[in-house]
């Protein structure tokens, strides 16, 4: 009885046992090797992002409280996009060779003004300057008039 143990780079090694009493021919089957891909989400202070979604290929995981997401995925490059309700998404690619750590800094994204809220301040604006504009060109305590809109000459 033999031991033998059937390596390549990038797939899973194969080990065995093997009696030799004739010409023997022993059939091996390789799987692609798995490796850990870790991802840990933070904040631009550094701290955890719980709930983000990582998808790393066609493969989908959630931070946990640590802000942390585990892959078991074969050797390859795989394009990853990081997303959180309220932060700003990232994509890149990641090359795995072995067990790997990749970290993802997001950013808060920035509160958007409703365009209602643009439309009400720039009327609340425009009234404003038409109202400093007609106080200043009303006649002043010393006799000296300026002309009034719309006033006959």
């Amino acid at each position: 009885t033999y031991s033998y143990t059937i390596s390549k780079t990038g797939y899973a090694d194969n080990t065995g046992n093997v009696v030799v009493d004739n010409d023997k021919t022993v059939n091996v089957t390789l799987g692609l090797a798995k490796y850990t891909v870790t991802f840990e989400v933070l904040n631009m202070a550094g701290n955890p992002i719980s709930g983000a979604r990582v998808d790393l290929g066609i493969l989908t995981e959630t931070t946990d409280t640590s802000g942390i997401a585990i892959f078991e995925v074969a050797p390859s490059t795989y394009d990853y996009e990081v997303r959180r309700e309220g932060y700003t998404p990232v994509t890149g690619e990641v090359e795995i060779t072995g067990n790997r750590a990749v970290q993802v800094s997001l950013i808060k994204e920035s509160a958007e003004i409703p365009l209602t809220l643009i439309a009400v301040v720039t009327i609340v604006v425009v009234v404003a300057i038409a109202i400093a504009l007609f106080l200043i060109k009303r006649p002043t305590s010393k006799g000296v008039h300026f002309p009034r809109f719309g006033a006959n000459r």
